[in-house]
């Protein structure tokens, strides 16, 4: 059978024709355009769990996962985020998911803070008082 090449990361955006290039989230959000089915969407999300994995030189069942979500995440997005880190051989010991802007005021050590995201395809301001995002 044929064997199949997958590229990830910057490597992927320098690619020549003939390869097909796929982005599992765009926009800051799942994107199901480009895939047939939810399976599928997480099967490319877990091969980039592999790819980091790869990197830290490490087993996903030695680790946990803190999924950083955006506040606007639907559930549906939450459920393929989960299974996609939990399902397979690569599954992580746990995992967890945790709204941006709750992670950045954790970082930055206070209950109370505003969180300006600055992305390359999206930018967002969230308030997050006493550790919950108001809206």
């Amino acid at each position: 059978g044929s064997t199949q090449r997958v590229v990830v990361g910057a490597e992927a955006l320098l690619l020549e024709h003939g390869y097909r290039l796929r982005r599992p989230v765009q926009g800051g959000s799942l994107n199901e355009q480009d895939y047939s089915s939810w399976h599928e969407l997480a099967g490319d999300l877990s091969l980039l769990w592999q790819h980091g994995l790869g990197l830290l030189k490490r087993k996903a069942s030695d680790l946990g996962a803190v999924l950083v979500i955006p506040e606007g995440c639907k559930r549906w997005e939450q459920r393929v985020l989960v299974e996609s880190a939990l399902i397979g051989q690569n599954a992580f010991k746990a995992v967890m998911l945790v709204m941006a802007g709750q992670a950045a005021s954790y970082g930055t050590g206070s209950a109370s803070c505003l969180v300006v995201g600055v992305g390359g395809q999206c930018s967002w301001v969230q308030a997050v008082e006493e550790g919950v995002c108001l809206r």
